[in-house]
């Protein structure tokens, strides 16, 4: 198992938002973890980051303590909610998804040659070609940059990936391509992918398994049955097993409504 939560609680700024979480996380799987607002979703991930330490209970990732990963750490890539920077900011691609490798070669050292290649091999991954390596990252469109903000995630030989909210303010078209990458790299290479996310319809197209987390686990399985259940029902107020519907897209087997 990739990473164990046993009984966790979280207090923060006195208010509870987990309270006695326990999930574990197999190698190879994608998981959509799903609830409103306030549900402790980012809040699950900063803890298995190590961000945020529990009121009790015990976090294990990759075997041991999230705080005292040591050479573990590069294991684990990250991608928050879409970020803001300033476009005139003079960084290129490459050295935008070489940040990626601090944890490899750190912060005070210089990349190698080696590094400008993983690097360009990140970015062949999730679908960028060579000659983007070269542009501004202020120049790109917000679904490029999204994608070069996930080679970077991938740059120091992930295996656990976790995703807040990566799509968050991006078109239908980029929203699709994006998660069509992050399915293809999951599957290709074993990855563990944990993404938070409102978004009902896409998660139940690309995920193996859903969690519905409201401070506490509500439901937990397959897509289609998570969405199903009574507990989501009483928790958001109705069915949300998105339905065909005239212009829905079938991805994976299955129908998204757009």
């Amino acid at each position: 198992m990739i990473v164990a939560l046993e009984n966790v609680t979280v207090t923060l700024s006195g208010h509870r938002v987990l309270e006695e979480v326990t999930l574990g996380f197999n190698e190879g799987t994608f998981t959509g973890i799903i609830g409103p607002n306030g549900a402790g979703k980012t809040t699950l991930l900063k803890i298995i980051l190590g961000l945020i330490k529990p009121d009790c209970g015990t976090v294990t990732v990759f075997g041991g303590p999230p705080s005292g990963r040591g050479n573990r750490r590069h294991l684990i890539g990250y991608l928050p909610q879409r970020q803001q920077f300033d476009r005139r900011f003079p960084i290129s691609v490459l050295d935008a998804v070489m940040m990626g490798q601090v944890p490899c070669i750190g912060s005070l050292r210089f990349p190698t040659k080696q590094h400008r290649e993983a690097a360009r091999k990140s970015l062949e991954m999730v679908g960028l070609n060579g000659e983007m390596a070269g542009r501004q990252i202020g120049e790109l469109s917000g679904g490029q940059q999204q994608l070069v903000f996930l080679a970077r995630a991938l740059c120091s030989h992930t295996r656990l990936l976790l995703l807040d909210e990566p799509t968050a303010g991006l078109d239908v078209m980029a929203q699709q391509r994006f998660y069509t990458q992050v399915r293809n790299l999951q599957q290709d290479l074993k990855l563990t992918v944990i993404l938070v996310t409102h978004d009902l319809g896409t998660v139940a197209a690309y995920a193996d398994e859903l969690v519905c987390l409201h401070k506490r686990v509500y439901a937990r399985g397959e897509p289609g049955r998570v969405l199903l259940s009574p507990a989501l029902a009483d928790l958001f107020g109705n069915n949300l097993l998105p339905r065909e519907k005239e212009g829905g897209l079938l991805t994976n087997g299955r129908m998204v409504c757009v």
